[in-house]
């Protein structure tokens, strides 16, 4: 825990597939993102829509061979705690969910694009 500009940080993980990690990273890198910073915006978003999410059922969500850390605002986690638990998800679930729809989304509009391509 840390405070930043006056809030509060904690750090929240979870375990995900390493191929997803790796996807995940691979996309930051390429776009010059920090993975924690995207996973903090993916949290935001998610509680901010108060737990919409278009894909709930894919296999690599039950794969945990990777770790996942990010630093959020201490209310944040406890706002995505809260909402996972009126959800009945787990919040390792849940972030796997965002980091696969994010990957997928992204890897896409990537392949739409081919000039961005090396």
């Amino acid at each position: 825990m840390f405070m930043s500009q006056g809030e509060e940080y904690v750090i929240i993980k979870a375990t995900i597939s390493s191929s997803l990690k790796l996807q995940f990273k691979l996309l930051c890198i390429e776009r010059a993102l920090n993975m924690r910073e995207v996973v903090n915006i993916l949290i935001s978003e998610w509680v901010i829509s108060d737990g919409l999410m278009l894909n709930l059922d894919f296999h690599e969500c039950n794969e945990s061979n990777g770790i996942i850390k990010a630093t959020i605002p201490r209310e944040l986690k406890i706002e995505f705690k809260s909402l996972c638990a009126r959800r009945n998800l787990t919040l390792r679930f849940v972030l796997c969910s965002l980091i696969h729809h994010y990957v997928k989304e992204h890897e896409q509009s990537y392949r739409l694009h081919p000039e961005n391509q090396v």
